[in-house]
């Protein structure tokens, strides 16, 4: 059974890589399913009223998901490649953010030393 399991794997691996533009068209897809399924559950929830006094974010928030969902499934493609670039993005600006505390906490662990070397 792992023997076809590992073949059926590279069967799709091949495909997937084949058709680039397919691959990246249904990555698109499901993402913007998610996101109409999340959307309509929580504007069900927010709806229902069972969120309480946060029923308000939760009806605003099921809008933006199936809003999005809405769009990444109108166009896959390009809808992942501006996720992708905003992901980018993203790591960028978390990267850059992580070495400037790197270095925050570096010179305050050496400031603290210091203090306590004086006392």
């Amino acid at each position: 059974m792992a023997g076809v399991a590992g073949l059926l794997l590279v069967v799709i691996g091949v495909v997937l890589i084949r058709h680039l533009n397919l691959t990246v068209a249904l990555v698109g897809l499901v993402i913007g399913i998610t996101w109409i399924v999340q959307g309509v559950a929580a504007l069900l929830t927010g709806l229902s009223g069972s969120a309480g006094e946060r029923r308000g974010w939760w009806i605003f928030f099921g809008l933006i998901s199936l809003i999005a969902g809405i769009v990444v499934t109108a166009v896959p493609t390009t809808s992942v490649t501006v996720l992708a670039v905003l992901v980018g993005i993203w790591f960028i600006i978390t990267g850059l953010m992580q070495i400037i505390g790197g270095f925050m906490q570096r010179h305050a662990t050496s400031n603290s030393q210091a203090v306590s070397d004086r006392s």
